[in-house]
């Protein structure tokens, strides 16, 4: 059993932001990284991150969740 993980977006070229999700173990970690000239504040993206997994968990157990339709 792992303790404690850690782990970078990969980046390269010309790509901007990158986001990572991760899960383990009943647990979910995001990482960020975002060039300072796109996003100068990345917590005004990540501050929202908790409130949205946790109406989503919501959505799952309540089945309340919109089906997902191909375009």
């Amino acid at each position: 059993e792992l303790k404690q993980l850690l782990f970078w977006v990969p980046q390269a070229g010309h790509v901007g932001i990158g986001v990572s999700i991760l899960s383990y173990r009943g647990a979910v970690q995001i990482g960020l990284i975002a060039d300072e000239a796109l996003l100068p504040d990345p917590d005004t993206v990540t501050a929202g991150f908790g409130a949205e997994f946790a109406a989503l968990r919501r959505q799952v157990r309540t089945g309340a969740a919109a089906p997902i339709r191909a375009t």
